[in-house]
């Protein structure tokens, strides 16, 4: 059987990762409101991993709640994350965002439902690194 083929790799760096309500870095707490693609301490969710390693310059992510959010002009570079007729946000991404915004699941379950979910949308995902302690 021949080894699954992926469209791209998303790497996650835990230490920079913005989810599940309670970490935005650094170990600051933050209320699942506070979440972005790039948040004003320059932490992602998973779709800014993914939306600024398929190209969208950090600039365009800042304080930006979803990707149907990012100028137009970007759509065509995440175009898994965005309808093509009417620019909304996909089901691809509104899965991904209960995923990684949940506070109901625990940070194992997040990351292999995050890797199940973009599996099935042909995209392989990478965590890596550490999440720094909450105080």
């Amino acid at each position: 059987m021949a080894a699954k083929k992926y469209k791209k790799t998303i790497t996650i760096d835990r230490s920079k990762w913005c989810r599940g309500g309670r970490f935005a870095g650094d170990g600051i707490e933050t209320a699942t409101d506070d979440t972005a693609l790039l948040t004003a301490i320059k932490t992602m969710c998973c779709l800014g991993f993914f939306c600024h390693q398929a190209g969208v310059p950090k600039k365009e992510l800042m304080g930006i709640g979803t990707p149907e959010s990012i100028p137009v002009k970007y759509h065509k570079k995440v175009t898994a994350l965005v309808d093509g007729d009417d620019g909304a946000d996909s089901s691809f991404t509104n899965a991904a965002m209960e995923i990684n915004d949940s506070t109901m699941i625990d940070e194992k379950d997040r990351e292999s439902n995050l890797k199940r979910l973009f599996a099935e949308n042909s995209y392989r995902i990478v965590f890596v690194g550490r999440t720094p302690r909450s105080e």
